[in-house]
C-alpha cells in the first residue's frame, strides 16, 4: 500500500509494543526500576510522618503553628496530585520522576537545618514542608502514569500491582526503624538519610527508557530499542 499502509503498520507495531502483558513487563528493566523507585519513596515517607512535626519543634516553640503547617502541607499534597496531571501529559514521566527526586532529596537534607536559621526559620520550615509535600505528590503520581505510559494500559492493573508489592518491603522496613530507633536522638540523619534514599530514586528514575521524554532524558536508559520499521518494535530483554 502507499503512505497510508505504512502509517496503520507503524501504529500496529507501536500498539503492539506499549501494551505488554505482565510476563512481558517482568523481563524488562523498567518495572524493577518503577518498583526500586516506590519501595525507595515509602521509606522516607513512614519516616517523615513520625518526625516532621519533632524537628520544627527543636527550634519553634508553637505547636498550633507546626499543626497548621502539616495541615497546609496534607493540603497541598491532595492539590498538588491534580496539578501533576498537566506536568505528565507535557513532559512525559522520566524528567518530571529525575526532577522530583533530585528536589525531594535536596529539601530532606536541608529541612532540619531550616527552622533554626534566624528570624526566617519559621516561615522557611513552612516552606520546605509544603515543597516536601508537592514532592511527595509528584512521586504517587508519576509512577502509575509511568507505568502506564512505558508499559500499556491493556494490563495495567496488574503491571502496576507489581509496582505496587514494593509497598510491603517499603512501609514495613519504615515501620520498622520508627520501632527500634528513637527517631527524636537522630533527626539529622533520619533526614539525611531520607534525602540520600531520594537522590538514589533519582538514579533509577534516569535510567528508565521514556521514549516521549525529551530527547537529552533518552539519551541515558538501561536499555535501548530496536529501530527497524519493517519489524516490530520489541524491548530488549535483561
Amino acid at each position: 500500500k502507499g503512505a497510508d499502509g505504512s502509517l496503520s503498520e507503524k501504529q500496529k507495531y507501536i500498539e503492539e509494543e506499549i501494551n505488554l502483558t505482565p510476563r512481558q513487563v517482568l523481563r524488562t528493566p523498567d518495572i524493577y526500576l518503577f518498583w526500586g523507585i516506590m519501595c525507595l519513596s515509602l521509606i522516607p515517607l513512614t519516616l517523615l510522618t513520625a518526625t516532621i512535626k519533632v524537628v520544627g519543634q527543636r527550634s519553634i516553640p508553637d505547636d498550633s503553628y507546626l499543626s497548621l503547617v502539616n495541615t497546609l502541607g496534607a493540603i497541598f499534597n491532595t492539590l498538588a496530585r491534580i496539578a501533576w496531571g498537566p506536568v505528565g501529559d507535557c513532559l512525559s514521566y522520566k524528567l518530571p520522576l529525575v526532577c522530583i527526586n533530585l528536589f525531594y532529596g535536596t529539601i530532606l537534607i536541608t529541612l532540619p537545618f531550616i527552622p533554626a536559621i534566624p528570624n526566617y526559620g519559621k516561615y522557611l520550615y513552612a516552606v520546605w514542608v509544603i515543597l516536601m509535600f508537592l514532592c511527595i505528590a509528584g512521586n504517587f503520581v508519576m509512577l502509575p502514569f509511568g507505568v502506564s505510559r512505558a508499559f500499556g494500559h491493556k494490563s495495567f492493573a496488574m503491571n502496576y500491582g507489581i509496582v505496587f508489592s514494593a509497598f510491603l518491603p517499603g512501609s514495613v522496613t519504615g515501620a520498622l526503624i520508627v520501632y527500634f530507633v528513637k527517631l527524636e536522638f537522630y533527626l539529622d540523619e533520619i533526614f539525611i538519610a531520607c534525602g540520600a534514599i531520594s537522590l538514589l530514586s533519582c538514579v533509577f528514575a534516569i535510567l528508565l527508557n521514556d521514549r516521549d521524554s525529551p530527547r537529552l532524558c533518552r539519551a541515558i536508559s538501561c536499555r535501548k530499542r530496536k529501530s527497524n520499521p519493517e519489524s516490530p518494535l520489541k524491548l530488549s530483554t535483561l
